[in-house]
């Protein structure tokens, strides 16, 4: 089971990858290299999570986010993407999304 350390740790990262994701899928075609490899580096961030939690949820409360009920804290470096995921969070009626293993 992964210590609320270890949430902490690549919770930000897991935050500011989905971003990343998500404009790079705006910009370009699904296909695309840049995409691929935003969505790879996603998966391995969020695997070793999955594999000793059985599921990630990520949670937006209030003005934070949480990972399986942690409250992920950030940096300034990443406040431009944590701030667009939570944009897009409110503009979708978003809550909450959950990463399950197949």
């Amino acid at each position: 089971m992964a210590s609320k350390e270890e949430v902490f740790a690549s919770g930000k990262d897991i935050i500011n990858q989905l971003a990343v994701i998500i404009r790079t899928a705006a910009i370009h075609d699904p296909g695309n290299i840049a995409v691929a490899t935003a969505v790879d580096k996603f998966v391995g961030l969020m695997n070793p999570l999955i594999a000793s939690q059985g599921e990630l949820v990520l949670e937006l409360g209030g003005e934070f986010f949480y990972i399986n009920e942690t409250r992920i804290r950030y940096s300034m470096e990443y406040l431009p993407n944590f701030d667009f995921i939570i944009r897009e969070f409110r503009k979708r009626g978003l809550g909450s999304i959950v990463f399950r293993s197949a």
